[in-house]
């Protein structure tokens, strides 16, 4: 524990830690994710206030705190459980950039959508580093509806006028909630939770209120979090905490741990030379400098035009984006005509290359691309 961590937790010393939740994020040479803002959705913060739970942001991350230590009593479980859980809290970048170096699942074209990361005993990822300490890798990507909308059905199932298909269902937690048509059909009026039209269902659910929730229709499903609080500020992520969290002897901790992007870097280089025109291109070869890396990463010509001087390395592998490729340093060599009876030598023409930055990238085909524009004087 870092000591701003410690001052922090001290200065409460009459609460005890419920959770403490570590952000990380590959990108960063450090390890953390100061990119990152957690605050409770508005119906969170209210139950907060209620059950005196305290939230206290660190340079690590967050915890939260209770009054007493754990293990609570039985009766105090129950209570908490009933009144306060589950806590729902908004994850808001703090920068533009934080989409362009975080590898995160695609997001619907059509709708708005978020990542939900659930924060739960028995949610926990695979990987732990200590009998309360888990991993949450490998975000579920949940759209964010509000607790009442239009779902669009998607274009094969719906053909003009006709719906392609006739039942609909609405689930929770391995319980059917809903279907459509009605069962029995003559049911009396009430507030539908699942209407299906020819182009849309309308869900419904503001009975059962936030949470998580499937849409079946036929074979499609959608996965969707409902939370007009957290529709209306439209979270980039939501982390979700249940009441498992007090019935442990100790405080939970959580390793949200987010990757890096991968790209390959692609350099374009024009080549100069000075006061007269390049008689033909010669050639080149971009090398890793000697000792750096253990794994370097090679580089190969992909494209020449020497009417306008230009070549193209791309690297054979992707590589991880960094905030600073601290020990990746590449040269670009080439081989100019040599005198007559003399060998051709290569020459450095420029050490080092400038690295990938993430306001370069671009999407390939089936990859990432970063683009790296490089004005040589041969």
């Amino acid at each position: 524990m870092q000591v701003a961590d410690k001052m922090a937790t001290n200065q409460d010393s009459a609460y005890g830690e419920l959770l403490r939740l570590d952000l990380r994020h590959s990108y960063f040479l450090s390890g953390q994710l100061p990119a990152l803002a957690l605050a409770p959705t508005q119906a969170t913060a209210e139950r907060l206030r209620r059950a005196g739970l305290l939230l206290r942001q660190l340079p690590s991350g967050f915890v939260l705190l209770l009054p007493g230590n754990l293990p609570l009593p039985a009766a105090a479980q129950q209570i908490l459980a009933k009144r306060v859980f589950p806590l729902v809290f908004a994850l808001q970048p703090r920068t533009t950039a934080f989409h362009l170096y975080t590898d995160l699942p695609p997001q619907a074209a059509d709708s708005p959508a978020t990542y939900a990361f659930g924060l739960a005993a028995g949610y926990a990822g695979e990987a732990a580093t200590g009998p309360s300490s888990h991993y949450v890798a490998g975000p579920q990507s949940l759209a964010l509806r509000p607790l009442m909308f239009d779902y669009r059905l998607p274009r094969q199932l719906s053909s003009g006028e006709e719906t392609v298909v006739t039942q609909a269902e609405l689930w929770a937690s391995g319980e059917q909630l809903a279907v459509w048509p009605p069962v029995p059909p003559l049911a009396p009026p009430t507030v539908r939770a699942l209407t299906l039209s020819p182009h849309a269902a309308t869900v419904n659910v503001r009975q059962w209120g936030s949470g998580r929730y499937q849409l079946r229709l036929g074979g499609t499903t959608l996965d969707f979090y409902a939370d007009d609080d957290a529709y209306a500020a439209r979270s980039w992520g939501l982390l979700e905490l249940d009441a498992a969290a007090l019935a442990q002897a100790e405080a939970l901790r959580y390793v949200l741990q987010l990757r890096a992007r991968r790209a390959y870097w692609q350099y374009h280089f024009q080549l100069k030379v000075r006061g007269e025109e390049l008689p033909s291109l010669p050639r080149m070869e971009v090398r890793e400098a000697r000792g750096k890396l253990q794994n370097p990463v090679e580089f190969e010509l992909v494209s020449t035009n020497p009417s306008q001087a230009k070549v193209i390395f791309c690297s054979k592998e992707s590589i991880l984006l960094n905030e600073r490729y601290e020990g990746r340093q590449y040269e670009l060599f080439a081989i100019h005509s040599a005198m007559h009876g003399t060998e051709p030598k290569w020459r450095k023409l420029l050490s080092p290359l400038p690295h990938a930055d993430i306001q370069q990238l671009r999407p390939g085909k089936d990859e990432l691309i970063a683009e790296i524009f490089v004005s040589v004087r041969t």
